[in-house]
């Protein structure tokens, strides 16, 4: 797999899926902690790119977080259900946290085709995301081991489409009523990206920008 170098990007909703990675940028990038490791076949047996009708939800022997022990926590945030979306919000919200994952080593053309996924609806910002026990805790101490990373938080003028928290938006319901879905949009949306900057993960891909949102399809962390 590729070394833990790159950007790290804390996932609180539908990226947390390995399946909705692997149909995007066609490997599921490491997390922190190893706990939850998924990682990418080794460069020689990667997988040619998905296909919307080649899609396979949950692979044999790969796992997914619950969201019980997610081992990242965003500090100062909250996670709402949006009206008409399957896919979360996180905005600033003093005193509340998010559970969640980091996805480490993503290269910058990985960024390009989730921030295109992501849309302007999101903005990314860097934040200080909690780790190990103060992230089960949901407990930041003085103690606490912190790691930077970018997040991607909903629009405040998009503010309207928060539905009241809690309850709060549950990864276990996305998966089992909407997963099938949205890794065959995810997998058309990774396919229409990939070509547009010409590659296939491996490092040489441009930004995505325009050219990706033009696929018009949803977006969601």
């Amino acid at each position: 797999h590729r070394p833990a170098m790159g950007a790290t990007v804390f996932v609180y909703g539908t990226l947390m899926a390995p399946e909705v990675l692997d149909a995007l940028i066609l490997r599921v990038p490491p997390s922190v902690p190893g706990e939850f490791n998924f990682r990418a076949p080794a460069p020689s047996t990667r997988r040619a790119p998905a296909s919307a009708s080649s899609v396979s939800i949950s692979p044999q022997g790969r796992t997914h977080p619950s969201p019980s022990t997610l081992p990242a926590r965003l500090p100062d945030h909250r996670r709402h259900r949006l009206r008409a979306h399957v896919f979360p919000a996180a905005v600033p919200c003093p005193g509340t946290s998010i559970a969640g994952l980091l996805l480490t080593g993503l290269s910058p053309a990985e960024q390009a085709v989730l921030d295109a996924f992501e849309g302007e609806e999101y903005r990314k910002a860097r934040a200080e995301v909690l780790q190990g026990a103060a992230a089960a805790a949901a407990s930041p101490s003085s103690s606490s081991t912190t790691t930077p990373a970018e997040v991607y938080l909903w629009q405040p003028a998009l503010a309207d489409q928060l539905l009241p928290s809690p309850p709060d938006w549950s990864y276990e319901a996305f998966r089992e009523a909407h997963l099938t879905k949205y890794v065959l949009m995810a997998a058309a949306f990774g396919e229409e990206a990939r070509a547009a900057v010409g590659g296939d993960g491996g490092g040489g891909w441009a930004g995505v920008g325009a050219a990706g949102r033009a696929a018009g399809l949803v977006e969601g962390v």
